[in-house]
């Protein structure tokens, strides 16, 4: 259950969230995309209330990458890919030139581009993230939510897409809100971190604040060390063998 959250997420930023399981982490952006109502209080994005919102319209300034992906029918890559552009394309019209062209590049950017005639049933678990993550680019949205996107990934290709999303924050003002397992990897991408625990809020703000070895404590009962990588520009976290699981 979520509640007590009172939080403002501007544009150009990489947020991780992090906490332990079952805290609240994927019903939050569940919410966001509007895949789940609230029982009470409202999220707003430029100052709209996104209950007001209809979902193709939502879906045209938020895209989500979930952990799981399931689907039973025959679609090709391509197809699945192509979904993503389907906001942007009038009702009883066809793709036209620039939605072919966005398909393209982001099946290359995210090495699908050769699995393009492959059925997506036929895809390792590995590949079919790999092709909803390009969906999700497909949307080209002003905000990108990843719910532990790249769960499924070897660190080849985890390091590569997250490469990806840093550079449209970077370079095109997109706002990621990112559920993280990994607390270093994080470190590494993040701009903003917030811990999360049951259901709330309890820490936020620059990584480098968030990187403490306190908060891990109070957050996830661990005893950590924190150094900083000079080859990542980024505060690591060093963790104590031998916790008993509660």
């Amino acid at each position: 259950m979520i509640n007590g959250i009172s939080q403002r997420i501007c544009s150009g930023v990489f947020y991780g969230i992090l906490g332990p399981n079952g805290c609240g982490k994927s019903t939050l952006l569940d919410l966001i995309v509007g895949h789940k109502s609230s029982h009470s209080g409202n999220i707003f994005f430029k100052g709209e209330n996104l209950k007001q919102m209809s979902k193709p319209r939502l879906s045209r300034h938020i895209a989500l990458v979930s952990q799981n992906f399931y689907i039973n029918f025959p679609y090709t890559v391509n197809d699945i890919v192509m979904m993503g552009r389907y906001p942007h394309i009038p009702r009883f019209a066809s793709p036209c030139a620039k939605d072919y062209e966005i398909v393209k590049e982001v099946m290359a950017i995210t090495g699908v581009e050769r699995l393009k005639d492959q059925m997506v049933t036929e895809l390792s678990g590995g590949e079919r993230q790999r092709t909803v993550f390009a969906r999700a680019l497909a949307q080209d949205t002003h905000v990108l939510l990843l719910d532990e996107a790249t769960s499924n990934l070897d660190i080849n290709h985890t390091i590569a897409l997250l490469d990806v999303v840093k550079k449209k924050v970077q370079k095109n003002r997109t706002t990621v809100v990112s559920v993280f397992q990994d607390i270093n990897l994080a470190a590494v991408y993040c701009d903003e971190m917030l811990y999360m625990n049951a259901g709330k809020v309890v820490a936020g703000g620059p990584v480098n604040e968030m990187m403490d070895e306190t908060i891990l404590e109070d957050v996830f009962q661990v005893d950590s060390k924190i150094r900083f990588e000079p080859r990542y520009q980024a505060k690591q976290a060093i963790f104590k063998t031998g916790a008993q699981v509660s």
